[in-house]
């Protein structure tokens, strides 16, 4: 087993830890209040106007306006993805300008590549296909056969992004190569055994899983899902997750763990990306509706729920996974992403 490997961009001084900046406390003073006045929000966004740092003032106020819904209990609620295609281009647009998300397709897919060695047909079943992207990259750097099992939502915006990803691998003349299975459900419905296996086997979930509610929120749940893929037996399972808890029930600690993981995250964005026109389309149509999720909503509703990476260690230990290798991408010394490999002992 190797040891967790981390990659780090480097670390800007302009990116200051948001908990210590002088309007965070009364954010979060704000946050924990009932009955909190249009007028002291009305002064906290007065105070945010002022600060001169400009990337610290855009991630506090998207934070206030979320606290804002809250109070007002006016948030979406539910499955970010459902009927947001906005939300899904704004992923691929973070995807083409920054490497964090590829940075785990790249490990998924270098993992799978030396573990198949000459094998030349792979059955993959890609738990939260989206547009797919990740399997243009691998058809493209490999010689492999797949037959893809597409999960994703039952929704029109799942229908739009495989007729996408469809007309993707048409131009690239990549389609002799790919037999698609769309599996329009949500994964907590999917039998893993029914579906068929060709030569070596993948399950991969990329940033997917922590969209699965516990159990003792909603059942069937998280723990069913890596029971059903354990017992489906793939030769290879792997998983991408941002390394954060989202999953926690006190809103306090959820509140303080949002605010540190999402300036990370806003702060790599901001280092990647010069455009500020990319910048604040990612920012507001995707993080920001991340965020909204989060600070707005809680039990069944709250859909975004990252976890540590030690606790989806301890998670797939006792549903009887062993980790093969894992690597880790940082930012400011933060690990934003941990990408890993598994299999079934």
């Amino acid at each position: 087993m190797k040891n967790v490997e981390r990659k780090h961009a480097e670390i800007s001084d302009r990116y200051v830890d948001i908990l210590d900046h002088p309007a965070t406390q009364q954010l979060l003073l704000l946050a924990n209040s009932s009955k909190a006045t249009a007028l002291e929000m009305e002064k906290l966004e007065r105070l945010l106007d002022a600060q001169p740092d400009e990337f610290s003032k855009r991630l506090l106020k998207i934070f206030l306006e979320c606290i804002k819904s809250k109070l007002l209990g006016n948030a979406p609620k539910g499955n970010l993805y459902d009927s947001n295609l906005t939300m899904l281009d704004a992923f691929n647009v973070f995807y083409k300008q920054t490497p964090l998300v590829k940075f785990g397709h790249d490990f998924v897919n270098n993992m799978i590549l030396s573990c198949t060695g000459g094998i030349k047909d792979l059955t993959v079943i890609d738990i939260g296909f989206g547009s797919g992207i990740q399997w243009i990259e691998f058809l493209k750097k490999s010689d492999k056969n797949i037959i893809l099992n597409a999960i994703d939502v039952p929704s029109e915006h799942s229908v739009i992004m495989l007729e996408r990803f469809k007309k993707s691998i048409f131009e690239l003349n990549l389609v002799n190569r790919v037999e698609l299975i769309p599996i329009f459900k949500h994964v907590e419905d999917i039998e893993f055994t029914s579906i068929g296996k060709n030569g070596f086997s993948v399950v991969n979930a990329a940033l997917s899983l922590h969209h699965v509610l516990p159990e003792k929120i909603k059942s069937p749940g998280r723990a069913h899902v890596l029971k059903g893929i354990k017992e489906f037996e793939p030769d290879l399972f792997t998983l991408i997750e941002p390394d954060s808890d989202h999953n926690n029930s006190s809103f306090e600690l959820v509140l303080k763990e949002a605010l540190s993981h999402y300036s990370s995250v806003f702060g790599a964005i901001n280092y990647y990306i010069k455009d500020r026109q990319y910048v604040d389309f990612i920012e507001n149509n995707f993080f920001g509706k991340e965020i909204e999720n989060i600070i707005c909503n809680d039990g069944a509703e709250r859909f975004e729920r990252h976890e540590r990476f030690a606790q989806w260690c301890k998670s797939l230990e006792v549903q009887g996974f062993k980790k093969m290798e894992s690597s880790a991408l940082a930012f400011q010394g933060k690990d934003l992403l941990v990408a890993s490999a598994w299999r079934v002992f």
